[in-house]
C-alpha cells in the first residue's frame, strides 16, 4: 500500500496484522528508502541530511473506532538538536 502525507509525499508501505494476546494491532512499515519529507518532526536541514540513512518509519496502531486508528511511530525525533531513532503518539483518522 502506500501513505499520503499532509505535506504531500507518499510513501510505499507493507501492512500487517498482528495478535498480542487477545489484541489485534496493525503494523506499517516503510517499503522503500527514505526522504526529507517523511520526516515533518524535524527541521527540513536535518531531515534532508538524516533521510538517506534512517531506519524505515514504522507504525504500530490499534483500531479504535471504524475511522481512527491510534498507537506509536517509530522514526527520527530531535533530541538537543540531533535526529535520533525514536518514538512518537500518533492517530490516523480516515478523510471522509
Amino acid at each position: 500500500g502506500f501513505v499520503i502525507f499532509k505535506n504531500g509525499s507518499s510513501m510505499n508501505i507493507t501492512v500487517e496484522i498482528k495478535a498480542e494476546g487477545s489484541i489485534q494491532k496493525i503494523v506499517i512499515t516503510q517499503n522503500g528508502k527514505a526522504n526529507a519529507s517523511f520526516f515533518p518532526e524535524l527541521p527540513r536541514e536535518i531531515a534532508l541530511k538524516e533521510a538517506v540513512n534512517a531506519d524505515p518509519i514504522k507504525w504500530v496502531l490499534n483500531l479504535e473506532d471504524d475511522d481512527t486508528l491510534s498507537g506509536t511511530k517509530s522514526t527520527l525525533i530531535l533530541n538537543d538538536g540531533v535526529a535520533q531513532s525514536g518514538t512518537l503518539k500518533v492517530t490516523w483518522k480516515r478523510k471522509s
